[in-house]
């Protein structure tokens, strides 16, 4: 039987994958909040926003099935007898405290400024349409609708 040390990849690499995620999602949202100054005067300014929100809702996806190919894989080497229990019980772990960690501090550095973006556009359309992305973002999504 093998143990964590000899399977070690199965539950740190895609904890890689996602990390590399979460660093694209903030360097995307940082970015577009960088060109906005916390406000959005027109119609550009929201398509950056939403592009932001979209790359997070795709990423989210992204996240969810890189987790449930590790767990497939997690439970396929479990059930064959190639790793015990325990070892199973620590990828999870090694993959979900790290994971959920940066997911936390993603939302604190990319999700909340974003959300609190104020609107300056003449237009009300611009400040109606960026409430219903944020609604929409909320929902679950592959991204947001044209």
């Amino acid at each position: 039987m093998l143990g964590f040390f000899d399977t070690w990849y199965v539950s740190v690499v895609p904890l890689v994958l996602v990390a590399g995620l979460m660093v694209g999602n903030v360097i995307k949202s940082r970015s577009v909040l960088s060109l906005l100054n916390g406000t959005i005067r027109d119609e550009k300014d929201l398509r950056l926003v939403r592009g932001a929100i979209n790359f997070s809702m795709i990423g989210a996806v992204v996240f969810l099935v890189i987790w449930g190919a590790m767990v497939l894989a997690i439970v396929a080497l479990w059930v064959t007898g190639c790793i015990s229990y325990n070892t199973a019980l620590v990828h999870v772990f090694v993959y979900s405290v790290p994971g959920m960690i940066m997911g936390l501090g993603g939302r604190e550095l990319s999700d909340k400024p974003i959300r609190s973006l104020t609107v300056t556009a003449e237009d009300p359309a611009v400040a109606e349409r960026f409430e219903l992305s944020l609604i929409q973002w909320r929902e679950a999504r592959l991204k947001l609708p044209q």
